[in-house]
């Protein structure tokens, strides 16, 4: 089984595939001086819980059905940069339309544009995406794996 990890997105002025292999997983990390793990906690969303001092002072309260209370991200525009540019190259993209991509639609932008999109990308990098069911298909390793047969068992027995 094959998984490229690649996922389509509206991004921009079209929909464009995004995708961060191995090399470019690799740059990612040496260009950021962060794993692509602490790159992904740094691009999600954050939320607490509010404080009690923060709670409204009400008795008639049922429950606890207040919402969490929306944190920044702790990413920095570099990162969000970094993930879009190397994931449109990985998605095989051409290095020049990469380039003026980068410069109108994020550098021009506001980074909360880009960020769910940068963060979207190295998400399926990391995990793969949904429709890729992992372990389902079954192929020589994945059939072997699930053998109750030793390799060296013989089936005709003396």
């Amino acid at each position: 089984m094959s998984r490229s990890a690649a996922i389509t997105l509206p991004w921009a002025d079209g929909e464009y595939t995004f995708r961060l292999g191995f090399a470019q997983l690799i740059e990612l990390q040496e260009e950021i001086d962060a794993g692509p793990y602490v790159i992904l906690d740094r691009l999600r969303d954050r939320k607490r819980r509010p404080k009690e001092e923060d709670r409204p002072d009400d008795d008639d309260r049922e429950g606890d059905d207040e919402e969490d209370v929306p944190l920044p991200p702790r990413c920095g525009v570099r990162e969000i940069r970094a993930v879009i540019r190397l994931g449109l190259l990985g998605g095989g993209l051409d290095a020049k339309k990469v380039g003026k991509l980068i410069r109108t639609c994020v550098e021009a932008r506001v980074p909360e544009e880009n960020r769910l999109v940068a963060w979207t990308a190295l998400l399926i990098a990391l995990h793969g995406a949904p429709e890729e069911e992992v372990g389902k298909k079954k192929g020589p390793v994945t059939e072997a794996m699930n053998s109750t047969t030793s390799p060296t068992e013989r089936s005709d027995s003396d």
